[in-house]
């Protein structure tokens, strides 16, 4: 309905949602939808997925030597470690892997809020009261290396861009990790948020994101 309403004429919004929802059931890429339909659905109110697909899954797992595989001759093919191994991040080691010569020495990790829905709710009062304001939390030892105190206002910076936000030192976290709730609204004050940090390249293992994989310095803010 919006999008008619915003003059879009594709094929796709004028599809009705008893529509949509028959051409979702209608994937036979899917076999646990087989027999699943709209009519059934309407009729009997539930349907049980068909999971016959899964009966022989003991029998025979779906690797090649139909076994778990610990050592996977798969990834080894495709130019990765077969056995779970401990790759350092690419980024942010400016050619030294290890101590105080990094470029960006910092694990940084942005989880949601508790009070927020993902970025929804973050620009109603109500929530932001409970949630204060973004901190960035930091352990002692690196706060004293940077000769930070609790409360300061800290740029928190990587290649791709910078954050401000006040440092609240814990120890809830190992040295080296430093921790900031995302998702804040720009606004008040609040000239970039957590996300300007975060990677957009893909894992190399299964092609998913690497939001946790941020490496950043801080310092007081000048």
């Amino acid at each position: 309905m919006l999008g008619l309403a915003m003059g879009f004429m594709e094929p796709a919004f004028e599809e009705t949602e008893e529509e949509m929802i028959a051409r979702a059931l209608d994937y036979p890429d899917n076999p646990y939808l087989h027999g699943v339909t709209l009519d059934k659905l309407k009729k009997d109110r539930r349907v049980k997925l068909d999971m016959s697909p899964l009966e022989s899954y003991l029998e025979r797992l779906p690797t090649p030597s139909g076994r778990i595989e610990l050592y996977s001759a798969q990834l080894e093919a495709a130019g990765l470690p077969p056995l779970p191994t401990y790759v350092p991040l690419k980024e942010g080691y400016d050619g030294v892997r290890r101590g105080r010569g990094r470029k960006y020495p910092l694990m940084f990790i942005s989880p949601p809020n508790h009070n927020f829905l993902n970025s929804t709710f973050a620009n109603v009062e109500k929530h932001q009261k409970l949630e204060k304001e973004p901190l960035l939390q930091i352990h002692p030892e690196d706060a004293q290396e940077r000769g930070l105190q609790d409360g300061d206002m800290v740029t928190v910076f990587n290649d791709r861009g910078t954050y401000e936000v006040r440092a609240k030192i814990t120890d809830r976290m190992l040295p080296g990790t430093v921790v900031s709730q995302g998702l804040w609204w720009e606004g008040d004050g609040r000239k970039q948020r957590a996300n300007a940090l975060t990677p957009d390249r893909l894992s190399d293992l299964g092609g998913g994101a690497t939001f946790f994989s941020t490496v950043v310095e801080v310092n007081l803010k000048q």
